[in-house]
């Protein structure tokens, strides 16, 4: 992967290129290399602390929608729109938020997860700013279009041909 400096619409913008495309990171260059970090795990990491990144995993992140915008760096994510209620409406009023959800490879010790974790929350707390920023991971069993296929033998494999495996 190589990170520079990349022209889009003609506009000038640090991003991340890859297989995986171009990922628009931010200017300031503490809040860029932990976005490298984040996008580094969940998009090209195959083997973390000598382990095989092999478990289907989700990332689910859900924030108030007017600050989604400092995770629009997340290439290949689903995005949706959600309304939180809370029981004394008069006092917290019902919220807009967005729920970003990111497929990615985990190791059997959930490594990478646990990392994505502590990157959010520091992110969070480093840039963001949210009081209640709601993260988790979670294992994929089943899925009508899994984006993975790991073979031993082979490596990672893509089973949707719009996706290189990261290779």
């Amino acid at each position: 992967m190589v990170h520079k400096k990349v022209k889009k619409n003609g506009y000038p913008f640090v991003g991340t290129t890859g297989k995986w495309g171009v990922h628009k990171l931010a200017k300031d260059p503490k809040q860029r290399e932990m976005q490298k970090e984040i996008v580094d795990l969940l998009y090209n990491v195959r083997y973390y602390k000598g382990e095989p990144a092999k478990d289907h995993e989700v990332m689910t992140i859900v924030i108030k929608q007017p600050k989604n915008k400092f995770f629009k760096f997340l290439k290949d994510h689903t995005r949706w729109g959600a309304t939180g209620r809370w029981t004394d409406k008069k006092k917290f009023g019902d919220e807009v938020n967005s729920i970003i959800q990111v497929e990615f490879l985990d190791t059997k010790s959930d490594f990478i997860g646990n990392r994505l974790m502590q990157l959010v929350n520091k992110y969070n707390s480093d840039f963001v700013k949210e009081d209640l920023l709601y993260a988790r991971t979670e294992p994929v069993e089943e899925s009508t279009l899994m984006l993975w296929d790991w073979r031993e033998e082979g490596g990672c494999v893509m089973k949707n041909p719009l996706y290189d495996c990261g290779k």
